[in-house]
This record gives C-alpha cells, structure tokens and sequence, in this order.
C-alpha cells in the first residue's frame, strides 16, 4: 500500500450528506495540527503517533521564532547588499578624482618645464635635465648627511658615556643586582660539575690549604694506621665522635686523601643538625659530606666509596667536658646493619684531641632551640669573645685506624637480629674505647702532644 489508512478511513474527508465531521474529529484536529491537544471520552490527552509525521501525511507548522529569525536575516541581508552598493560608489569616485589629479600633475609638470601641452618634441630632452638636476641636489644632500654623520656618533658617545654611570647607580640601587653578586660570589671557584651528593672537587681543591694549615700547623694532626684501608673497594670507617662541630670528619677525610696510597675519597656522613648553621650545609655537602641515614649510606657503599659514619650521633659532640673521651651508645647498631646489607668491612677509628677544641663547660638548651640549633654551648672562649669564640682551640690530635673487621661469617638472616646487631656494634664501641685510652695514655700533653 502506497499510502496506508491505518484506522480504516480516510480522516481528512468528511462522512454523510450533510457534511458532519467523522467520528474522528479529534484525531483530524490532531493530524492537522500536532501540537494541539484533544480530550477524549475519558478524560486523557493522547498524542499524535510518530508514524503519521514520518509517512507525510502533516508538516508540522514553523514555530514562531524561526519567523523571526528568518525576517531578521532578510533585513540583514538587505542592509549589506546598500552598504556593498555604497562602498564601490564610493571607489568609483575616487577612481576619478585620482585620474583628474594625475593629469592636472601633468600639466603642471610640463608647465614647469616649458613645453607647450601640444608641442612635446623637446620633452625627452628636458625630462633628462630634470632627472640631472634632482641627481645634483640628491648628491649634495648625501654629502652633508655623511659630514654630519661622525658628529652625531661622536654625540651618541657622550651620551653614552654619561648614561652608562647612571644606569650602574640605578642597578646598584635594585635587590637584584645585590641577590646576582651573592651568587657570584658563593660559586667563585667553584666547578661545573657536581656528584648526586653535591661533592664539588674544584671547590674542595680550592679550600684543601685551609684543611691542610688545620691538619698540620693548628692540630698538628699524628695518624698510624691508614694502611689498614684496601686500595679499593667499600669500607666503613667507624669513629668516636666530639668537637660540637665536624672537624674530626674533616680530618680523618684529609689523613686518608693526603697519606693513603691510593689517595682514596672519603665520605663522611654527617647529623642534620651540621646543617642548621648559617652556610656549613652548604660548603660540607660541596666538600663531600653527606647527610646521615641508611639510603644515603647504601648508595655510597654500592658505588665502592670509603664511608665513615659516628654511630654516637648529636650525644657524641654536645657532651660536657667532664664527660669527655667516654663513648657514648652507640644507638640501635645501624651501622653494623648497614655493613650487613653491603657486605662491607668495618674499620674501628679512634680520635683524641678533638675533645678540648670546644670544651663545653655548660648548656643553654632553650636559647640553642630557639635559633633552630640542638643545643647552645657555653665555652671558655663562646660566648664572651664574640666571633673569636667560635676559632677552635689548637689541641694535640691523634688518630688511629684499626684493623678491618668482617661479618661475612654472619648469615643473610642476621640483619634481622636485633640481640646479635646489639652484640656486635657493642663490640666494636669496646675495641674503640680501649683504642681512645690507648692513646691517651700515649699523650703527654693536651696541646703539646
């Protein structure tokens, strides 16, 4: 069927001789206009099914606002096609105008020359004096352009020379110029090239006479026993520790470069609280010094490297002068786990002298915390003589490294004894303080040696 009668009649005719609408009035209205609403018998409001608009049966009308919209586009349309018809006028007339001018030029040119308008025989002639002529005044304007030209450079120089003092005042006066001297400043000297750990050996190069003047002159420094580090390989280097600030790593860092055969690098791995004073952070962490912990310590043991860590930790260097040369715990036996993970070799170190550089006779713990330090010493010569007080005092240094112990006898599994750990680092703390009285008992005197 072309075209279906889905309830049987035809619903646009009407039924009867008089002309009366079908039964299906309501639905007529509905085909007729779908959007409008019929009641039936029972009160509902049905809608017109999909399948009659898709057949063809009703367009539905154009809502109002296409109208509209479809207006405005005329009249837009409109206005567009005037102002298109205006714009080329418009550029006709000047297409006139700039040919009415071009020959009023002209004539005014061949007025100036003397040519009649109808006799232009001779009007190559002139064209050519006139071209002459211009040539001679565009020449002579050359030349006094290029007289003129060294009095203004020599003009830009004097300005130039005046402005350059102002411009240094200006940049003299801005944070920025002060913030890019400090910079130069701190990294005069200072390589290139840096290691992960931000050892810098141009400037470790650069600094080593001032360790040196320290190791020999000041402390004249007596180490024995360096031999005992193989020419390559990890080890570990375990020492007592005290001074408040790091000089024993220092030194026991430049007996092994400047007496080792090998001139091996050290690493000393150092307490955080080194690093809460103004600048040491810094200049220890280019000097080779790394922050103390377990990460750290493995890495530069995997790579080979000569590794020295102060089990003692902050109780080491901040203990009273009377408790001086006594060791304190040696913590959890961190180190001795770390040289059962690397399979490293232990060697015990003992240092004396570095107790009387700083000889803390008293402690001001709640002034050290509250400029961010762990503690706040009271020396004989800190605080009274100002800065002079921080130069440490020219002790008798000795120092002694043992013979290597290894744990390879130990099994994988040891790392998770704790009491076997304990046993060990406790050993080794022993042989330590009896290495410190054997030294002390060498000792004469504490600045004479």
């Amino acid at each position: 069927m072309d075209n279906p009668n889905i309830l049987g009649n035809d619903p646009l005719k009407k039924n009867g001789p008089e002309g009366k609408p079908a039964q299906n009035q309501g639905l007529k209205l509905q085909l007729l206009n779908p959007l409008a609403e019929t009641k039936t018998a029972a009160g509902a409001r049905p809608r017109v099914r999909d399948d009659f608009l898709d057949n063809g049966f009703v367009s539905p009308p154009r809502p109002k606002k296409s109208r509209k919209r479809l207006r405005k586009a005329a009249v837009r349309i409109q206005k567009l096609d005037e102002a298109v018809d205006q714009r080329i006028h418009l550029i006709e007339n000047r297409i006139d105008n700039s040919f009415e001018s071009l020959e009023k030029g002209m004539e005014e040119i061949l007025q100036r020359l003397n040519v009649p308008a109808p006799e232009l025989g001779d009007l190559e002639e002139n064209l050519k004096k006139a071209v002459e002529n211009y040539e001679q005044k565009f020449e002579s304007v050359i030349g006094k352009i290029e007289t003129s030209l060294p009095r203004a450079k020599e003009r830009k120089a004097v300005i130039s020379r005046i402005k350059a003092p102002l411009e240094k005042g200006q940049k003299i006066l801005q944070p920025s110029f002060y913030r890019d001297l400090w910079r130069k400043f701190s990294m005069r000297g200072t390589g290139d090239e840096v290691d992960e750990f931000g050892l810098d050996t141009v400037f470790e190069d650069r600094i080593k006479p001032l360790f040196d003047f320290l190791y020999n002159k000041w402390w004249r420094v007596e180490a024995e026993g360096i031999a005992n580090i193989p020419d390559s390989g990890r080890v570990l280097l375990v020492a007592n520790h005290s001074g408040t600030l790091p000089f024993d790593g220092a030194m026991i860092k430049l007996a092994v470069r400047n007496y080792h055969p090998t001139r091996r690098e050290v690493r000393p791995l150092v307490e955080n609280f080194a690093y809460y004073f103004p600048f040491i952070g810094n200049f220890m962490a280019r000097t080779g010094s790394v922050r103390a912990c377990q990460e750290n310590a493995i890495r530069l043991l995997e790579k080979d490297e000569v590794v020295i860590v102060f089990p003692e930790g902050i109780k080491g260097p901040t203990k009273y002068y009377k408790e001086r040369y006594r060791l304190q715990r040696f913590g959890r036996g961190g180190f001795v786990r770390l040289a059962l993970k690397t399979h490293s070799p232990i060697i015990p170190i003992a240092v004396v002298g570095s107790e009387e550089i700083y000889p803390i006779m008293a402690r001001v713990d709640f002034i050290g915390k509250a400029l961010g330090f762990p503690i706040f010493p009271i020396t004989p010569t800190f605080p009274w003589l100002g800065p002079l007080g921080v130069v440490p005092l020219p002790s008798k240094w000795h120092i002694r490294f043992g013979t290597p112990i290894h744990l390879d006898e130990h099994p994988p599994d040891a790392v998770d004894d704790q009491i076997l750990i304990n046993q060990i680092s406790e050993k080794i703390r022993t042989q330590i303080q009896d290495m410190v009285y054997e030294l002390l008992k060498k000792r004469k005197s504490t600045w004479r040696g």
